[in-house]
């Protein structure tokens, strides 16, 4: 009987050493006096075709333009967030200052001059404890509340912001994510609803892979214009244990869309883009 319960007592310890092992509950976390650089980077590859109305588009082609149009972007930033001691509200303050690399765009073979501009903006702000940020000043711009609910769309759009479920982790189980947004565009309001699933490959040296399937749709309208977009695409990332933060992630998304132009209801702009974005991160002890 003894040797029956030490055989079922090991059996036991060695199952709860093996769960221990392979169930981890993650959580995304800011931590204080850190710094955190990341280097995020995006390529795309765009067609656009304009159908419709023949008199409107005899009028583009005598500018000058022509159809199909290939275009090719490249673009990214340099972002570095400096952490400070968390405050008695149990907030981590920064200092954030975002860095655009040198983009390039080419239009049916051709380099356009009319590239993204080089920014370099630094802002201050919080993290609360429900890792919510919060931006309280810009140097050399008076902040509304419109201002700073741009930035925080900004912030976390370049930012990772996975929201990890409460239960622990093991290998091959799956999450799924649904972020739905409502922004500006160019005049437009902009509905947007992206579904990502999340699934746990492996963990060895505290680090944690995981591989992602998302799609995404998008309705936007406004100033005689509509726009409907979808797309779907998958990506790796990798989170640190240590850090308790993504340090890699390359997602690669295709799409499809289809735009009313102001210009006549007659007229609509069809394309299909292939892009690809990359976000490395380190994080180290703040200096």
């Amino acid at each position: 009987m003894k040797k029956t319960l030490t055989v079922l007592f090991f059996f036991v310890l060695v199952y709860s050493e093996l769960r221990a092992q392979k169930e981890v509950v993650f959580k995304l976390k800011i931590l204080p006096n850190k710094n955190y650089s990341s280097v995020i980077k995006m390529d795309m590859n765009m067609e656009m075709n304009m159908v419709g109305d023949s008199v409107f588009l005899d009028q583009v082609k005598k500018s000058g333009q022509t159809f199909p149009m290939l275009m090719t972007m490249q673009l990214g930033y340099n972002s570095n967030v400096k952490t400070k001691t968390a405050n008695l509200q149990k907030e981590v303050p920064f200092v954030m200052n975002i860095q655009s690399l040198p983009s390039k765009m080419i239009i049916n073979g051709k380099e356009n001059d009319t590239a993204i501009p080089a920014t370099n903006q630094t802002f201050y702000g919080a993290y609360t404890s429900e890792m919510k940020t919060k931006i309280d000043s810009i140097p050399g711009k008076v902040m509304d509340e419109n201002l700073k609910e741009s930035v925080i769309k900004m912030v976390e759009g370049i930012q990772a912001n996975i929201k990890f479920p409460e239960k622990p982790l093991k290998i091959g189980d799956t999450f799924l994510q649904d972020v739905p947004m409502e922004i500006p565009l160019g005049g437009m309001s902009a509905k947007i609803v992206c579904k990502t699933t999340y699934k746990l490959i492996s963990i060895a040296n505290n680090k944690a892979n995981f591989d992602l399937k998302y799609v995404m749709q998008m309705d936007a309208s406004g100033q005689n214009m509509s726009l409907d977009m979808s797309g779907s695409g998958d990506g790796k990332f990798i989170y640190d244990m240590i850090s308790s933060y993504p340090v890699n992630m390359v997602n690669n998304m295709s799409m499809t869309y289809a735009m009313v132009m102001p210009q006549s209801d007659k007229v609509k702009m069809n394309g299909k883009a292939k892009m690809v974005m990359s976000n490395q991160t380190t994080v180290d002890a703040a200096k």
